[in-house]
């Protein structure tokens, strides 16, 4: 369950809410219902609850009053908490995430988010774009933090083109691959941990990510067996083994009971800034 608390402000694109739409929202609900999770009573999926003060039982999402809409610091600083303390029912500790969702953070920060791991708070700060899909993906990318995911799924290396997940960053934005080739196709999920290990040492372009589908890595216009290429060099400049990650199977939930302000206790992940690909674009902010 996921309570969203909001700012309003004017910074860089004029008059706008944080607030995420029920379109936003949704789409995360769905990816969550279809997840492969065997429950007790024989069904599959998760019931994904949101409260954005939506109305009905959904009155705890509110607008947090602000004067910037910017947040000095991050996640588990003084102000997070107290905004927390003062915005969040004690009685939803150990159910609820908590979700802050500012202009931006760190006072100056262009970057889409920051999140505990493990923990139960995260920040969405998308600045002005704010389109439905950016909100779903980075809700869905964050509170994957919270539920012991990494960059790289289990480890922090990130921009590995077989590891089929929003939490890498080759598919935060642009979705995940669904026609086993590298470059995203806008679908909103988590990795499955089917692809293939990759050696940058000794890669087989026949098997591409997929073990049978061709992927011309070094781009010479040659299918070429045992070449060695670096795969992200976005993330470093090392030949590595790329595994993929069965996300999950291996969510956590452990971090609902974190203690807030819990410094020694959790990890933060602060993200990078948002791709130029997107902030070269006009600002983007859907209301429904």
């Amino acid at each position: 369950m996921l309570e969203h608390d909001w700012f309003d402000d004017s910074n860089d694109c004029g008059a706008h809410s944080h607030r995420p739409t029920a379109t936003a929202v949704n789409e995360v609900t769905a990816v969550f219902a279809a997840a492969p999770i065997d429950n007790p009573d024989g069904s599959t999926g998760i019931n994904m609850i949101h409260d954005y003060g939506q109305g009905g039982l959904f009155t705890g999402g509110n607008l947090i009053p602000d004067a910037d809409g910017v947040l000095t610091l991050g996640v588990n600083s003084d102000e997070f908490v107290a905004i927390k303390n003062t915005n969040f029912s004690p009685n939803r500790h150990g159910y609820f995430h908590y979700v802050l969702m500012p202009h931006r953070y760190n006072t100056t920060s262009g970057s889409s988010g920051q999140a505990e791991l493990p923990g139960d708070d995260l920040i969405v700060s998308l600045q002005c774009y704010l389109s439905n899909h950016n909100v779903a993906h980075t809700i869905m990318h964050e509170l994957g933090h919270n539920l012991l995911l990494r960059h790289g799924g289990f480890e922090n290396l990130n921009n590995k083109p077989n590891y089929n997940s929003v939490m890498n960053y080759n598919y935060q934005f642009p979705g995940v691959d669904n026609n086993c080739t590298p470059p995203g196709d806008g679908v909103l999920d988590y990795s499955y941990g089917t692809n293939i290990t990759l050696d940058e040492n000794n890669l087989n372009e026949s098997d591409g990510i997929c073990n049978g589908v061709d992927w011309d890595w070094n781009g010479n216009s040659v299918i070429e067996n045992g070449i060695a290429f670096n795969l992200n060099p976005a993330y470093d400049f090392t030949l590595d083994i790329h595994q993929d990650y069965n996300d999950w199977a291996n969510l956590s939930l452990s971090g609902l009971n974190d203690a807030d302000g819990a410094f020694p206790l959790t990890e933060i992940i602060t993200e990078d800034p948002l791709p130029d690909w997107i902030t070269s674009q006009p600002p983007v902010i859907d209301t429904e």
